[in-house]
């Protein structure tokens, strides 16, 4: 099977965070931070949705016959809460997708580009321990030789007891070689795991400070084996100060007119995955924000492309955020 990677956000696998790998592993705790009341351990109504404007950064040494022109995109994490089974639910989608790769001898349209996620977990209380998740996937893969080929599958994983099943439900015919069911066992040996479509959100739920590290245990439906990832904090001086009305932020609808200052802290994602870069770079929000929206939410995050293509850069660019 030849190796494909997409423009996007790839984290496809089921994910379990754990302590104790390295000396420099640091202790997990997970605190609802998206809450006005952080100590709240049960679900509470919650409904936010959350657009990043997704912007193309360049590069003048691609090893491959491949550019990217004109792309543009938003990416979209929205948070509701399922009352009568006690679930979150986080689906996210990107979309808005505009431009196309040149290659060689050929230009591909990935204006129908397209990623969409659910991920249904279970509260605070209970480890934010996942149940059930889906990724529909329809996106264009750059390969080695200046080519580009349109991959497109769904993937379901459920979670029950130590177990998870992975089911591969519909694909192209190119996306070839995988295995229609696949179930992994005993993915409960540490205290913490979270579904990959999750992970971007369940990073809010860590204390993120100097020196933070975890290594995270991955299953990767598309590369079908265990994946190892790492969400550390290693810069020297990691926080960063944003201020939200530069960014152009709208609150509610409303553009922001006056000053609004976040301190956020540099975090890495370290990937070993086939169909992804290297690492992802995240700017969380503190913890203690006086802006109580804005406690531990994602404000920028920067991928890097294969092929040295360049990379992705996701800035905020609107928040909805309601509690009860």
């Amino acid at each position: 099977m030849k190796k494909f990677l997409s423009l996007f956000i790839i984290l496809v696998m089921t994910a379990a965070i754990f302590t104790g790998c390295s000396t420099t592993t640091t202790a997990v705790t997970i605190k609802a931070n998206w809450y006005s009341q952080v100590s709240q351990e049960n679900i509470v109504s919650i409904n936010e949705k959350v657009i990043y404007n997704i912007r193309y950064d360049d590069t003048d040494n691609s090893n491959t016959d491949m550019s990217i022109s004109d792309f543009r995109g938003t990416y979209e994490m929205a948070l509701n809460t399922d009352s009568e089974n006690n679930l979150y639910i986080l689906k996210t989608k990107q979309t808005n997708i505009s431009g196309k790769y040149v290659g060689a001898d050929a230009e591909y349209d990935i204006s129908n580009d397209t990623i969409e996620t659910e991920t249904k977990f279970k509260s605070v209380k209970n480890n934010l321990k996942p149940v059930s998740s889906y990724k529909k996937y329809s996106a264009y893969s750059p390969l080695s030789d200046g080519t580009a080929v349109l991959y497109e599958y769904e993937y379901s994983t459920v979670y029950e007891g130590s177990n998870a099943t992975v089911t591969l439900l519909s694909h192209s015919e190119n996306y070839t070689n995988h295995k229609d069911t696949i179930t992994y066992t005993k993915i409960d040996k540490s205290n913490l795991y979270f579904d990959n479509d999750q992970l971007l959100f369940a990073i809010r739920s860590l204390s993120l400070d100097k020196s933070f590290s975890a290594t995270v245990s991955a299953i990767s439906p598309v590369d079908e084996k265990l994946q190892s990832i790492n969400i550390k904090v290693s810069d020297a001086e990691p926080f960063v100060t944003f201020n939200l009305k530069n960014l152009g932020v709208l609150e509610n609808g409303v553009l922001l007119t006056d000053d609004k200052t976040i301190s956020a802290i540099k975090t890495t994602v370290v990937l070993n995955a086939t169909m992804t870069g290297n690492s992802i770079i995240c700017y969380y929000a503190v913890n203690n924000s006086e802006y109580v929206n804005y406690r531990s939410r994602l404000i920028k995050m920067e991928t890097s492309l294969p092929y040295k293509l360049g990379g992705l850069v996701y800035t905020l660019n609107s928040v909805e955020y309601s509690e009860s």
